[in-house]
């Protein structure tokens, strides 16, 4: 376990055992993370950049994730690393209905461009967990559903390394399981997500 994964875990157990302040800590912690985090997801995504910026949606997704500590109470960093990408997802899926709803100012804009098709299953054909994300806004909530759908522990490696940002090592370190194996939850994933997008295995795969 790296250094900051430890610190968070270190305060995951002291708010387990009461330190309510911990949960405050634990998100100035894991800020800068979480901020990294929030700029990738929204720089793949130019129609929503139109309107918000990245600290505005990090600040929303602060909120909603100091609520959302209190009940959830997670005592692992992965079950932690997994309700902020959570609530990240939320926000993001939030703005997009706010923007691009019926009635949204992105929907109604003239100059908003885009010409909205569905790319998300030609787009999973990925070769490295930086690319091929849905290419609209509107597809993202069919991807985040076809995500959650997923079995548990390709899920979790999912996550963890798309998301989350982690490193294969690092995600393994975190599930407490071999780099061989993450990388199989992987290939895994990344099938059943193009299984479940498109109905069919990624091109040229085994």
């Amino acid at each position: 376990m790296d250094d900051s994964t430890a610190r968070l875990q270190g305060l995951l157990d002291a708010a387990s055992g009461g330190d309510e302040s911990a949960y405050v800590d634990l998100i100035g912690r894991s800020r800068e993370r979480l901020e990294l985090l929030t700029r990738a997801m929204l720089r793949r995504y130019p129609r929503l950049k139109r309107w918000e910026e990245t600290d505005d949606v990090l600040q929303r997704a602060m909120l909603k994730l100091h609520r959302s500590l209190t009940a959830t109470r997670p005592t692992t960093t992965l079950h932690y690393l997994k309700l902020a990408n959570t609530q990240i997802h939320r926000t993001l899926l939030d703005l997009t209905r706010h923007y691009y709803g019926v009635h949204g100012l992105g929907a109604n804009h003239k100059t908003d461009g885009g010409n909205g098709d569905s790319q998300v299953a030609d787009q999973l054909a990925w070769s490295s967990p930086s690319e091929g994300l849905p290419g609209d806004l509107l597809e993202w909530a069919a991807f985040h559903e076809a995500i959650e759908s997923l079995p548990g522990d390709e899920r979790d490696a999912f996550e963890l390394v798309w998301y989350s940002g982690q490193t294969v090592r690092g995600s393994a370190e975190v599930l407490g399981v071999s780099v061989r194996t993450v990388v199989r939850r992987l290939n895994r994933a990344r099938t059943l997500l193009y299984e479940s997008m498109k109905g069919e295995r990624p091109g040229g795969d085994a």
